[in-house]
């Protein structure tokens, strides 16, 4: 049985995530495993410093991600570029990774971009994370540093929850504090483990 964790950047489902992890229960995280796919393919290296300059990846060819993203999510047109070199390859790896594990019982997967990659047919549950644009984009500044401005681009450029939604087969709102959502993750760890004994 496969879930998967998805919502908006800032949204908490990382928290969440983590915090089933803590029940027991495993969870593949996409952007570290996006990360070492990208680092360790020198086609994929190649064509992504060609297009957006030798200083993406370190000596040790490793993603230099902050100053990637402000090329990235400079605007729309960067954004398609990027995403036209890596996800073909890096999608039919992450399919491949989670059939092996599914192999080994249940597998979750931690994951903002489940329906701009069109992959939840994949999935058994998706529980999406939703949270305040406001609050969203206070947390980016605070953690990340970005300017108020830079935040409301890194929200503009992914789906809003009324897309995420239409796909999702469960919705928590992390607007409240860390033991509602606490509660909620108990809710969900009886939900997937129930599934999984039904599949």
């Amino acid at each position: 049985m496969k879930f998967a964790i998805t919502g908006g950047i800032a949204t908490g489902k990382t928290l969440v995530a983590d915090m089933l992890r803590e029940q027991g229960l495993l969870l593949l995280d996409a952007d570290s495993l996006a990360l070492d796919y990208i680092s360790s393919s020198e086609e994929l290296r190649g064509r992504i410093s060609e297009e957006f300059g030798s200083e993406s990846f370190s000596p040790e060819g490793r993603i230099n991600r902050g100053w990637l993203a402000s090329r990235v999510f400079a605007d729309d047109s960067s954004l398609a570029r990027y995403n036209a070199i890596y996800q073909p390859a890096w999608l039919k790896y992450l399919q491949n990774t989670l059939d092996a594990a599914e192999q080994q019982g249940t597998i979750g997967l931690d994951a903002a971009l489940v329906a701009e990659w069109e992959i939840a047919p994949w999935f058994d549950i998706i529980i999406l994370i939703t949270t305040a644009p406001e609050l969203r984009s206070a947390r980016l500044q605070q953690s990340r540093g970005l300017s108020a401005e830079e935040a409301r681009r890194r929200i503009d450029t992914q789906l809003d929850d009324r897309a995420r939604r239409q796909i999702a087969t469960e919705v928590i709102c992390n607007d409240r504090s860390v033991e509602d959502l606490r509660r909620e993750v108990k809710r969900l760890v009886r939900l997937i483990t129930g599934a999984s004994t039904r599949i």
